[in-house]
C-alpha cells in the first residue's frame, strides 16, 4: 500500500495526472481520489472525469496514478 512519507498517512491518496475536479478551501480537489485498505487494494475511487477503461486502467495499476497525499497535499509517497 503506498504510503505518505511527509504525515503517515497510508488511507487516502490523489491523482495529479487527472484534472482538479473543483478549487477548495485549502486548494484544488483531485479528479481522482482512491481510499486504500489495510492490505493496499482499492477500496473505493471518487472519479470525476475519467472514462471507464482509463478508470480500469488505474485499477490495474494504482501506482502509476495516485502520486498526491490527500491529508498533506505531499508527493513524496512510497510504494512498497
Amino acid at each position: 500500500m503506498p504510503r505518505c512519507l511527509r504525515c503517515g498517512n497510508t488511507a487516502s491518496f490523489g491523482s495529479s495526472s487527472v484534472p482538479a475536479a473543483f478549487p477548495g478551501v485549502t486548494g484544488s480537489v483531485p479528479g481522482l481520489i482512491a481510499v486504500f485498505d489495510e492490505k493496499g487494494s482499492i477500496r473505493h475511487v471518487e472519479n470525476r472525469g475519467l472514462d471507464h477503461q482509463r478508470l480500469q486502467q488505474v485499477c490495474q495499476t494504482p501506482e502509476a496514478y495516485f502520486d498526491r497525499c490527500t491529508y498533506c497535499g505531499s508527493s513524496d509517497l512510497i510504494w512498497p
